[in-house]
This record gives C-alpha cells, structure tokens and sequence, in this order.
C-alpha cells in the first residue's frame, strides 16, 4: 500500500520499462543517425519471453507528479530481515531500498536520485534468463552516487571489471542455496543497464545484456510489438507481453531459445537433467507447444494517455490471448450484467456478471474439452487425472438456485464518521444493492422462506419502495433509512438521495451480458472518513498509510470482460497532483 503509486510510477512509466523516443542522442544506439526506438529493439533478443517498453516520448516528470505523495518509510520489518545479521549484503541492499523510500518523497527527488530524464527512453526484457533494465539518464553520476553511498553504509565494496573494452560495477551476491551470481551496474554515454551475470552465463550474453553486441534475430526484425499494437488497437506509446510460447519452447527443449540454454545449463550444472527429461520428449514438445498456440501471449497497452503538469489520465488494457474460439465461446456465454451505475464513479464500485443460466453449460464444455483431449504427454495426463477427481456438481446445485440471475452491483455514494459521541459512528450513508435477473421477484419470495421477517412483504410491481425499516432491526433509522424496491428486472435496496436515483434509473435497463466484473474507488473519498477512525482503533503504521491513501487525489477502475481475443481487463486511472506535491 504505502509505496502503491510510485512503484506503479516505476512500471507503467519507466524504471521497468519505458521506451521513450528521443531523437539526437549521442549513444551507441543513435551513433549511425538510426530511429533510436528502432534502434533499441534492434538490440533485444526476439526471443525475450518479457518485454516492456514505450515506443514515443512520455512526459515522466509530469506522471511523478500527479502520482507521488508523501511515502512512509521503510518497513521495519523488511529492514529488520536485511540488516539483523550484519551481512554487509544485506546492509547494502537495506541502504538501497532505503534510498528508494526517501527518493519517493517526491517525483524531483525520485528523478534526480535515479538520474530520470523528463522524457527518457527505457526497456525492461531478458536476455535469455537474464533481467535486463535499460534507461535513459539526465545525471549520468546519478547511478554512481546511490551505489558509492550504499557501499559507505554497508562496507560492501564492489568489483571493477572490464568487457571489450567496457567498464562495469559488479556485486557479488551470496544466496541461501550457496550459488553466487554478480549485479551488474553499466553506463555508457547516458544510459544505465541493470542486469544479472553469473558463472553459468556466457560472455556473449552478457554482451548482448550490456547492449556490447547485437542478438542474431532481433525483437525490431521479428515484428512482435508491431503486430500486438496493430491487432488489438493500442496507442503505440507503450506496450508489453509476456510470450507464453517462448516459455514452453523453454522448458520443452533443450536449445529451442536462448532461456532454454540457459536452463539446461543450470540444471546441467546441478546434475538434475533427469527433472526435465519428461517435459523434452517429443510428445510433450508437441503437445504443451500446441497449447500455447492456443494461449500465446499477454499482452498490455495503452487505450488513451492525456498526462499534463496537473493530470494523469491513463486507460489501458491487459490480454491474455486465446485463439481457442470453442472456450472463449463458452466463457463468453457466462458473462453476465454489469448496471450503468457503476460507471459513475462513486466512492466505490463492486459488480460482479455472471449468467447463472449458462454457467453450468459453459463448465461443461470447457470441462469436457479438457478432459476428453487424448494427451501422451505424462504430465499433462497427470494433470488430466487430478482434474477428473473433482466434480462441479457442487456448483450445480448452487446455480440452480439462483437461475435467471444475471449480476449484482453494489456502489456506496457516500458516508462520514462520526467521532464526537462516545464511540465512532458511521453516518450519512448513501449506497445501493442490486440483483438483476429475468425474474427478480420469484428470487425474492425465495428468499423470503429463509428469512421470515421479511414473509409479509409483497413488492408492488410499479416500482414503489418498500421500507425496510418496519421489517428489520435498525438502530440507526433516523439516520440511515434502507428501502426495497423491484425495479424493472432488478430488484434493489437503498438509502439515500444519488443511491435513489440510480435504483430508478435501473428501471428502464434491461439485462444484458456486458462483462464479468467491475471495480472502482475514489481513493480520497473513501479513505478521508475512515483516518479518524484508524487513528483511533489502529497501529501507527497501518493509520499512516491510510492518511497517504486519503492524500491521494486519484481514482481508479477495473472491468474484466470475455471476448474474440481473450481475456481482457480494462483499466483507467485519473490522477491529479496532490497538495503535498513537492
């Protein structure tokens, strides 16, 4: 929670993976007058299994602005973990993270203790199972000077080591299973690269990790990250996916990428050749490859991006693809209603759509595609003998009880704390529940039979609310007053003036299947009643992160939804910058 922002700050916008263009840079990558952009996929191996990166200029020092705030500090926890033997590694990487905190205080201070440019190229890929983190730096001692001051605080010293020619910092780091590997810190010109070296990595990749050398086949040549925004439609400023197939072709051959070298290597090394032989027999090759041409990728990009000195708008959308029309059709059956209401930001949002008429048929077909496909791959025939021990009969019964239900939205408008009575009160709620289904009033008189306070409430068909007060106990009726009421084909309680106003407008919806699941928050809305109230009742820590939370002038959403291309969940995020900016 407490540091929420500044690390979506670092991934959406480029500690972990930016590619931002910047034309006449000096660098090795500009050196021939090439589109730098260009230039740098021409650097990334095209079989990286991660790649994150921002195709055109992104303004950074405008994004720190709207989304930090005021940080608290490190966890005691996390540091007592590091520091508590006295292990200069340990200290080191405590004084690191340490940095990292402070930095946060502030987008200035973030920019200028890592050296970030306003607009700044960067990329987050693999070299096979190497991290690699490049960017663009306005300081090019910024770098040296966070590692010098971690070295002072911790006395663990790094070594200077040399590659065609090429100065590099390396910090030998000890693990638990006893095996060493080395942080490498480069900087060439004004770029940083971050990476991985160990003594099972070869010198060529980890030139190819400083960016020394050039892969055979490049990410630029294989034309992925054009495909991905051109099929799905995104901004071209910014895209990213995880390669589902390149994995398989990882653990499935010996030598098929660069990662399953790499593997084979390590394990190799270890002498447990043995736990992979399964995986590499022909018929799992074919068949696990088959399964992800059917599930490819992940896929992340930008919607909409309108960022200025005093708002960040971002709309953005993750897929996982499928190319499997009989399961996405099935999936896509089940998708239920999510009401209009929710997309009119209240405090906070929650929907959740699902057909309950078409969920056990749905599971059927998807149950019977996985277990009726003949596989001579031995793991994937265990994995078909555990599924065939369970049985979503359980889930029948459920779903038969609840036929013709189409969703439930829940959305609170509005509330207060009251702090000046004996004991904290919450009041002023406005917030509305609904169910919508075929026949919503058949629900209810089900319900009823479970609940017999309720038995003599009959629902007048025009819509009227009913009182719940006289049927309920209510301790609070002068302050919270909960209505019932069928309206249309949804059936909705409420209590307030906007919640009122949205159950009516739910009359004239009719439910369609529209989406899976819905969430929003206005963070400052929600959290600013409920400081007091932890201030009160809770750890100092856990009230100060609430009193970041309620300083956050941002509001989010979420929807995930079924479709041709896969899976997708949708997100925006409108963020101003705060008071407390600085």
């Amino acid at each position: 929670m407490r540091n929420f922002v500044i690390a979506g700050a670092a991934i959406l916008a480029g500690t972990a993976g930016y590619m931002v263009l910047q034309e006449g840079d000096s660098t090795p990558e500009t050196a021939t007058g090439t589109n730098p952009a260009i230039a740098l996929l021409e650097s990334i191996p095209a079989d990286t299994v991660v790649f994150s990166g921002q195709l055109e200029p992104f303004p950074l020092k405008n994004y720190l602005k709207n989304t930090t705030f005021t940080q608290a500090k490190m966890p005691p926890e996390l540091s007592y973990e590091l520091e508590k033997d006295g292990n200069p590694q340990g200290l080191f990487l405590s004084s690191l993270i340490e940095s990292y905190f402070t930095a946060s205080q502030s987008g200035k201070a973030f920019q200028k203790t890592f050296g970030l440019k306003d607009e700044f190229l960067g990329a987050f890929y693999m070299v096979g199972a190497l991290p690699v983190l490049k960017y663009q730096t306005s300081d090019p001692q910024a770098i040296w000077k966070l590692f010098d001051q971690a070295e002072q605080d911790s006395g663990f010293t790094h070594q200077a080591k040399q590659l065609d020619g090429h100065d590099y910092r390396a910090y030998k780091l000890e693990l638990e299973n006893d095996q060493s590997f080395e942080l490498v810190v480069s900087q060439q010109g004004d770029w940083v690269t971050i990476t991985i070296n160990g003594n099972l990595i070869s010198t060529d990749d980890l030139k190819l990790a400083l960016g020394l050398e050039k892969p055979d086949s490049s990410l630029q040549a294989s034309g992925k990250v054009q495909s991905i925004q051109s099929q799905h439609k995104f901004l071209p400023n910014s895209i990213a996916y995880i390669d589902h197939q390149e994995l398989v072709t990882a653990f499935t051959s010996k030598e098929g990428n660069n990662l399953a070298r790499m593997i084979s290597n390590f394990v190799g090394a270890k002498g447990k050749t043995n736990d992979l032989e399964q995986l590499r027999s022909a018929e799992c090759q074919k068949e696990m490859a088959e399964i992800a041409a059917s599930w490819p990728r992940t896929v992340v990009g930008m919607r909409d991006m309108q960022i200025d000195e005093n708002r960040s708008y971002v709309k953005a959308s993750m897929i996982v693809e499928s190319s499997n029309s009989a399961l996405m059709g099935a999936l896509a059956t089940m998708q239920g209603y999510l009401p209009s209401y929710l997309d009119q930001a209240p405090v906070f949002g929650f929907g959740l759509g699902l057909d309950a008429n078409k969920i056990n048929p749905a599971l059927s077909t998807i149950w019977s595609s996985v277990l009726n496909t003949e596989y001579s791959c031995a793991p994937l025939m265990q994995m078909q003998a555990s599924l065939k021990q369970s049985n979503p009969a359980a889930l029948a019964m459920f779903t038969g009880m609840v036929q013709g239900v189409k969703g439930v939205g829940v959305a609170m408008n509005d509330f207060s704390v009251d702090m000046d009575g004996p004991a904290p009160d919450i009041k002023g709620v406005d917030a509305l529940l609904s169910l919508s289904a075929d026949n919503p009033e058949v629900l209810f008189n089900m319900a009823k039979t479970f609940a017999p306070n309720l038995a003599s409430i009959q629902l007048p068909a025009d819509g009227s609310p009913v009182d719940l007060s006289a049927y309920i106990p209510n301790p609070k009726a002068d302050q919270v007053q909960p209505m019932l009421a069928l309206k249309g084909q949804h059936l909705v309680v409420y209590t307030g003036e906007k919640s009122k106003a949205m159950a009516d407008a739910l009359a004239s919806e009719i439910p369609k299947n529209n989406g899976v699941m819905s969430l929003s928050a206005d963070y400052s809305r929600l959290f600013t009643p409920l400081v007091p109230l932890m201030e009160m009742n809770a750890t100092p820590d856990v009230a100060e992160q609430f009193q970041i939370l309620k300083d956050l002038n941002m509001k989010i959403s979420m929807k995930i939804s079924f479709s041709d291309q896969g899976i997708e969940m949708a997100t925006e995020a409108d963020m101003k910058a705060s008071e407390n900016t600085h």
